[in-house]
């Protein structure tokens, strides 16, 4: 494999305008704030272009944008959300598998911020008082997972890096980890890290001592085997972490620090217990079944607890608890979120849960909790008309009234929540995102929870297609656009389970269900100039849709020779291929690996497939894999593309559980050399923005832009590298 041409940036360099963020720089640094030492940077290799910049595509359709919108659908669950206590504008939140998210305005936009963060989601994050450039955030995933740990940022989250692993020691920040017996099915949104402000060190560039309370999940078999509850510690800033003997009766809930002497207060449902030696020693101060424990800077000695009883508060760092009010809302099955106001502590915001699994509500409080209403909330700015099941609350610290939540925002303490999503693309989109390949102004995605969106304006704004017979969204995976009016898609009634084709040909209005099974890759595609033929996994029309036959020795097409229209596609573990827009298909190559996509270079007759996560290459005019497929030096490969234009230029999409490990590759010749698109911790471009996560991937000629999707990562554009480009060049 010929060597990668590296490129070393100087210091100058990395101020250019290839670099120029889209998530506007507004966080003022508090006064009191040391500068952290900063690792030493890497350098990074490849061929880069002013261009590399990733850029969201956010579902969004004309009338939201002729209404003053620029939303993200923000379809992803999040667990935590929080802004900085010092200025208010720098913040956070994680999702429970779209990874983690970062703010500089207060919570008006939003721009993933993943470098160097393994885990798949966030939550609990604590910003340091004494510098709100550190921040700790809590790994999370949709189950056990080694890569869910403890991260620290020293830059405001430009970089991550794990400083806690527990590996098979248990769960941490797991999805569903929050208090299995009242909510079986619930997120782990507790506030469960905490810095102690009296700790400042400057050697360090902020506090010291930080505190973790780590989860006590026992829903199930796994939960119990991997279950490990304690009360964490840290003294060194966030780095190294030892955990406190004899603390797992406290641990699981909820923890705060007093700002002015270092107590600590851990709380969950047998009780509220506090520290006054660092953690050595807890005393019991309280039997309450705790569901919320919040503490603020601007009252340093309150606690506001929240119990399935009701309201209460200590004005003596829990040495006695008052209860405020027993008038809560009716129907209650768990009380839980509980948020406070520090600027006016009167002020509170809290979350209901009823019956169903996802069916939460939010209520504020104007007069310290004594009644408590439900919000009003504008929906107009919804792309999609499907609310997220609970609203987890951050007050702002220095906007009197500003609540941000999910996709919502308040800016008059909880009364009245508008839709405020910009920057957050988080739609999941599943099977493969279809670019036509006869008109590339239409594009299809199918979506797990969201059912699934067409463009017929080169993805600046798309129409909902309400493909799923389920009214939440469904589980719809695979689509293709003819036109704005005919598209296909595959509907599913569980995961990944077998789907249902279906199809409208009046842009959405009606659709028609037919019954028949697609088992093969989720993926659409089309013969070379004959839009009335389309494919869907092994199924293929030749009348716009009105009529299926399920193709013999072909279960998904993937690409075609732009010259011939010769169609490349998947049998069972082979590569197949037709001369006859999919008619008749002929045995390739047999790949036991299977096929995840593939495409085609006319110039050298080499087809690319990637299976088993590698690309491998085939010889379509001596059909063979080609022996020196070692120059193909990539691991996790899922999604491929070449550029139309100059087929020597490649895409390849590497996913994995670890980000580390997944990301957009390019290469200018043909696949011996590579540059990784996506920004690794400390490697000269700070100011690139996170994105292109996913695992499909695929070119749009007109516009010259590549298009990823896939998983929770919402869609992703950037645009290609010039067509004459080289390594020389």
């Amino acid at each position: 494999m010929k060597k990668i041409i590296a490129i070393m940036m100087s210091a100058a360099l990395l101020a250019c305008s290839a670099c120029a963020s889209n998530d506007s720089d507004t966080a003022a640094d508090s006064s009191s704030q040391a500068v952290s030492a900063v690792p030493e940077q890497q350098a990074f290799t490849g061929k880069y272009f002013d261009t590399d910049i990733w850029e969201p595509v956010p579902m969004i359709n004309q009338a939201l944008i002729d209404a003053g919108y620029e939303n993200g659908e923000a379809m992803q669950s999040i667990n935590y959300v929080i802004l900085d206590p010092i200025t208010g504008q720098l913040g956070y939140f994680g999702t429970d598998v779209g990874g983690i998210y970062r703010t500089k305005d207060g919570g008006k936009s939003w721009h993933p911020c993943n470098i160097g963060y393994l885990a798949a989601g966030g939550t609990g994050p604590a910003i340091d008082p004494n510098n709100i450039q550190r921040t700790i955030m809590v790994g999370a995933d949709g189950g056990y997972n080694t890569n869910s740990g403890l991260h620290l940022t020293t830059d405001g989250g430009e970089n991550w890096k794990p400083v806690f692993m527990p590996g098979d020691e248990g769960f941490v920040g797991v999805l569903g980890s929050h208090y299995a017996a009242n909510d079986d099915k619930g997120y782990d949104y507790r506030i469960q890290v905490a810095y102690d402000e009296t700790s400042n060190d400057e050697k360090i560039g902020g506090s010291a001592v930080i505190y973790w309370s780590r989860e006590n999940f026992t829903l199930d078999k796994e939960s119990v085997q991997n279950n490990h509850p304690a009360i964490y510690k840290s003294t060194d800033g966030g780095e190294t972490w030892a955990e406190l003997p004899n603390t797992s009766e406290y641990a699981g809930g909820y923890i705060a620090v007093h700002p002015k002497d270092g107590r600590v207060a851990v709380s969950n449902q047998k009780g509220m217990w506090v520290s006054t030696d660092g953690g050595t020693t807890f005393t019991k101060k309280s039997e309450l079944s705790i569901n919320s424990l919040v503490s603020v800077r601007t009252e340093p000695d309150n606690l506001y607890a929240l119990t399935n009883d009701g309201l209460y508060v200590s004005t003596d760092f829990g040495n006695s608890f008052k209860l405020v009010t027993e008038v809560l809302p009716n129907d209650i099955d768990y009380l839980d979120h509980l948020r406070v106001n520090p600027l006016n502590t009167d002020n509170m915001v809290m979350l209901k849960k009823g019956g169903h699994q996802w069916s939460y509500d939010t209520f504020y409080t104007k007069d310290g909790g004594r009644t408590w209403s439900k919000p009003k909330c504008d929906t107009s700015g919804m792309w999609i008309k499907i609310m997220s099941w609970k609203s987890v609350c951050w007050f702002s610290s220095t906007e009197d009234g500003v609540i941000i939540a999910n996709e919502r925002r308040s800016e008059d303490g909880g009364e009245n929540f508008f839709m405020s999503t910009k920057g957050f693309n988080a739609i999941c989109v599943g099977g493969y995102f279809s670019v036509n390949i006869n008109d590339d102004r239409y594009m299809a995605l199918a979506s797990q929870d969201c059912n699934g969106a067409v463009s017929s304006d080169y993805g600046k704004t798309w129409n909902y297609r309400w493909w799923s017979t389920y009214d939440w969204g469904g589980y719809v995976y695979g689509s293709y656009a003819i036109d704005d009016k005919i598209a296909v898609a595959a509907d599913s009634k569980s995961w990944w389970s077998v789907g249902e084709l279906v199809y409208t040909k009046d842009g959405g209005e009606t659709f028609v269900h037919t019954g028949l099974e697609v088992n093969g890759p989720r993926i659409g595609y089309a013969a070379l100039g004959k839009e009335n033929i389309c494919f869907l996994g092994e199924w293929r029309t030749d009348d716009y849709c009105d009529n299926w036959t399920k193709m013999d020795g072909c279960n998904a097409v993937f690409a075609h020779d732009p010259n011939t229209g010769r169609l490349f596609g998947s049998g069972q573990y082979s590569v197949v291929y037709s001369d006859d827009d999919g008619v008749t298909w002929t045995k390739l190559s047999t790949l036991m690996n299977g096929v995840t996509d593939m495409d085609y270079n006319p110039k050298s007759g080499i087809l690319y497939v990637s299976s088993g996560g590698k690309i491998v290459k085939i010889d379509v005019n001596n059909p063979k894999l080609i022996p020196d497929e070692s120059d193909i030096d990539l691991t996790n490969v899922k999604g491929l593309c070449l550029d139309p234009e100059n087929p020597d230029i490649m895409y390849a999409v590497q996913n994995s559980s670890a980000r580390k490990d997944s990301g957009v590759m390019r290469s200018l010749d043909g696949g011996e050399t590579w540059t990784q698109l996506m920004r690794k911790p400390y490697d000269g471009r700070e100011n690139c923005p996170d994105g292109g996560y996913g695992w499909t991937i695929d070119f749009c000629k007109s516009t010259r832009e590549i298009f990823v999707t896939g998983g929770c990562q919402g869609v992703w554009k950037m645009k290609a590298a010039p067509a004459d480009a080289t390594n020389d060049s």
